[in-house]
């Protein structure tokens, strides 16, 4: 994962204050949501990577650390739900007498016109760099630099970025009860430049999943539609419809994008709660804008397919068992190299009714595209 935070104090010659961030209580309190996400683990060891330092083209101190935990592996759907629910724990570790509290005044201390007026989750979804989880991105191999994008002379070029990141030591953590933090000991072991690069590889080629345990997801949707909707406010005609969202299929907001307009206009009807015609109408309004709406599977659009796939194979694997296919997205896509027998169960399977309305409509969105004359699959 990426952890960066600003810092508008000192200068290109003073030290980044890395304390923010390597912070023992912090770092125990992250470890203490992985331990409760993977049952399974009694130690976890993160490998931490500090490219902390000036930034010349924000002209502040950037408090960056790359963080690999190589005994948890991931696909893109777990990953999002160990970032979810590290956002809604740290929430509620930030208010005033809990224990991040003091952190977080801390950052807003070191930049001001950064983090001011930002609420607790805010910040901590602005440190825990989303990027990391996206399926196309990842994090830059250790002792490599990158390049920032720079307007000089109204002309935009490639400026030298030297924040490579630098093995800063290995942590072990140790479970404990669940009322108390796991036990922590930071070491720097005498590695050579290849292994640290080796353990800094975060991609895995087919390396089984670490199981993964979600109490509450029905509570991590209803964090993410309350966060967005305090800034959108098409989407406040979702607040309070929570379970009925979960209950036909939708487990994160992007979900809805993924729809066309009938079946969005099918997830409206079944929200009895929805029914003020204006509400209704600037919802729609604001779904038709998003720019997810898959409509002509490009490769992005292919790849967000996929891993909408892999999720509800893994909450209903049993709906899936009827189609001998690695994949029903790449079944779609590649319709005509099907032979009959497979196309047959591929309709079949859409129209057998055992997944909820979202993903139902999802998966015919996406046959409709896939059959429709002239669609060139990219």
């Amino acid at each position: 994962e990426d952890i960066d935070v600003v810092s508008e104090q000192g200068g290109p010659e003073d030290v980044p204050p890395t304390d923010l961030i390597l912070d023992e209580v912090l770092l125990c309190h992250r470890a203490q949501v992985l331990f409760g996400l993977f049952p399974e683990a009694a130690e976890l060891q993160v490998y931490i990577y500090n490219s902390s330092g000036w930034s010349k083209s924000k002209e502040v101190h950037k408090v960056s650390f790359h963080l690999v935990w190589p005994e948890i592996i991931v696909n893109h759907e777990n990953a999002r739900l160990v970032r979810q629910t590290t956002l809604a724990e740290f929430r509620k570790l930030s208010v005033e007498g809990m224990p991040l509290h003091s952190c977080v005044e801390a950052i807003r201390e070191h930049a001001p016109k950064h983090y001011a007026n930002m609420a607790a989750r805010d910040i901590w979804d602005n440190i825990f760099d989303a990027n990391s989880i996206r399926p196309k991105n990842g994090l830059r191999m250790p002792y490599n630099e990158k390049a920032d994008d720079v307007e000089e002379n109204g002309r935009r070029r490639k400026r030298r970025d030297k924040r490579s990141p630098l093995p800063e030591g290995i942590i072990c953590f140790r479970r404990n009860n669940a009322a108390k933090l796991p036990d922590s000991n930071l070491t720097k072991p005498d590695l050579t430049p290849y292994e640290w690069l080796r353990a800094g590889s975060c991609r895995q080629q087919k390396s089984n999943l670490s199981p993964i345990k979600v109490d509450h997801p029905e509570a991590l949707l209803e964090e993410e539609i309350n966060t967005f909707a305090c800034g959108v406010p098409a989407l406040r005609a979702l607040e309070g419809c929570v379970h009925e969202l979960f209950t036909l299929g939708m487990r994160e907001l992007s979900d809805l994008w993924l729809l066309d307009a009938d079946g969005f206009k099918d997830l409206v009807k079944h929200l009895g709660e929805v029914d003020e015609s204006q509400e209704v109408a600037d919802l729609i309004s604001f779904w038709s804008k998003q720019s997810y709406l898959i409509r002509d599977l490009g490769i992005d659009e292919v790849d967000r397919l996929h891993a909408f796939e892999a999720m509800w194979r893994s909450i209903a694997p049993a709906v899936f068992e009827s189609v001998d296919l690695d994949s029903i997205v790449h079944a779609f896509v590649s319709w005509e190299s099907l032979n009959q027998k497979q196309q047959q169960m591929c309709t079949s399977w859409l129209v057998s009714g055992k997944l909820p309305l979202v993903p139902s409509c999802i998966f015919n969105h996406v046959f409709s595209l896939a059959r429709r004359p002239g669609t060139e699959v990219r």
